[in-house]
């Protein structure tokens, strides 16, 4: 088998058809991919080659049976083939050749992440994003280029982590992936994955540059994500340590609004408060309307939790105002759902559902599959407190479908409990059981006590 992939490819080489040349030269280069799946513009940023002729290229890899087709602009080399290229490349390629190239291809992803960013981050404060973003060539629409990192997810991974382990290779880009891959892994893989990535790029990172900041203040989220809220307030405070001693007065008051988010969620909201009105009252000062938007939605739901519903409200209506006012569409859907979670639970029902239908199409639109799950919980939750139970099961039962079943989500638990509510109201007890206790077991698995309390109330044994 060796050998007739071998003379595959030399036969390649020796034509005197250019694209043969190319298929080759493509063959060889790719022997320096981590993972097996290829996509065009990688390809086309490792081998330093125009996309279209990349994927010319690739097809005539597909023609001799070098690789597999696995659907538009996408192919899989197969274990031996690669085995062999892998082997070519290292006797032909120098090793300042390998290491352009693994750079390139670096350089490629962190564009393409970095074109999503802006729909979870800001641009810090002395970031070029024009020059972060310039290697994704002509892959620039946000959208295509998520679902350009989803289907890249075992290349860049491997890519990431290799990089980390080698002595000799240069790990400066690493930061820079991790801080770009924030809405891939909040939208579209529920965090999976996330604080391993960002841990490689700590260790990659000089403790005191504000780039490291950043990177603790994900990790925060990513922790706190996969129900390690005390570690991730650890994450959150060094973050804001690391901004405060940068003199990065922006990116601090950004710093304390992620830790007023964990104080809440470790039911320490009296603190949660004061901390994220001190971030917001540095945001006005510095007229920062997109963090000012931020504040306004976590101080509606803390006051939300304080059960001021009044005040929530108007936060939520600020929060809508200023993040439509920016421009930033997932604010906007955000701020959206929990405005129309308030309106339900104070009974204004017809706007309610009004903003809910709203954050479900734009979560939809955008590609947030995090946003969507959470969106369509409320609003079958609003079907279901209307007296349409029937309609609300339907949904809900849409949104758990959304749920990844290698990892049980941050929204699982709350879908199953609305989902039990829906099938009590149609006189299914013993079904709507099965969902709270599978609820129980997530929340307790998640160390989220209160939540623990909640389900065993629903279960009639609190």
């Amino acid at each position: 088998m060796r050998s007739n992939i071998a003379l595959s490819v030399e036969n390649l080489e020796a034509s005197d058809d250019p694209v043969d040349v190319a298929a080759a030269r493509v063959h060889l280069w790719c022997g320096l991919l981590p993972a097996t799946g290829l996509s065009v513009h990688a390809v086309a940023s490792l081998v330093d080659l125009p996309a279209e002729a990349t994927a010319t290229a690739l097809e005539r890899l597909a023609d001799v049976s070098l690789v597999e087709a696995t659907g538009p602009g996408r192919y899989r080399v197969h274990d031996l083939v690669h085995a062999v290229a892998r082997e070519r490349a290292e006797r032909q390629l120098t090793p300042d050749e390998r290491a352009a190239a693994v750079d390139r291809l670096l350089a490629f992803y962190v564009a393409v992440a970095w074109r999503t960013r802006h729909h979870c981050r800001a641009t810090p404060e002395g970031v070029d994003l024009e020059a972060l973003v310039a290697p994704s060539g002509s892959l620039t629409d946000p959208m295509d280029c998520l679902d350009a990192l989803v289907a890249d997810a075992d290349q860049f991974t491997a890519l990431a982590v290799a990089v980390a382990e080698s002595t000799a290779a240069d790990r400066s880009r690493l930061p820079w992936l991790a801080l770009g891959l924030i809405t891939y892994f909040v939208t579209r893989v529920d965090i999976a994955g996330w604080p391993e990535m960002l841990a490689l790029a700590v260790a990659a990172t000089e403790p005191d540059a504000t780039v490291s900041g950043h990177l603790h203040e994900d990790l925060a989220l990513a922790l706190s994500g996969r129900g390690e809220h005390d570690a991730a307030l650890e994450q959150a405070r060094h973050a804001a340590d690391v901004f405060r001693r940068a003199g990065a007065v922006r990116a601090e008051a950004a710093a304390l609004g992620t830790e007023a988010i964990l104080l809440g969620r470790l039911d320490r909201v009296g603190e949660a408060v004061a901390l994220r009105e001190r971030a917001r009252r540095i945001s006005e000062r510095l007229g920062d309307t997109r963090a000012l938007a931020a504040a306004h939605r976590d101080l509606g739901l803390l006051a939300a939790r304080e059960g001021d519903l009044v005040t929530a409200v108007a936060h939520e209506r600020r929060s809508l105002e200023l993040y439509t006012r920016v421009g930033v569409t997932r604010g906007v859907a955000m701020a959206a759902v929990n405005l129309g979670v308030l309106l339900r639970d104070t009974g204004e029902h017809a706007e309610a559902r009004t903003h809910l239908e709203r954050s479900v199409a734009i979560f939809h639109e955008i590609g947030d599959r995090a946003g969507l799950t959470e969106a369509i919980e409320e609003l079958g939750y609003w079907h279901v407190v209307a007296g349409e139970p029937d309609v609300g099961l339907r949904i809900l039962t849409d949104g758990l479908a959304l749920v990844d079943d290698a990892d049980s989500g941050q929204w699982e638990a709350s879908l199953r409990k609305r989902l039990g509510l829906a099938l009590l109201r149609l006189g299914r007890r013993a079904e709507a059981e099965q969902h709270w206790h599978a609820a129980l077991r997530i929340h307790m698995r998640r160390g989220e006590w209160r939540a623990v309390a909640e389900a065993h109330q629903l279960l009639g044994t609190g």
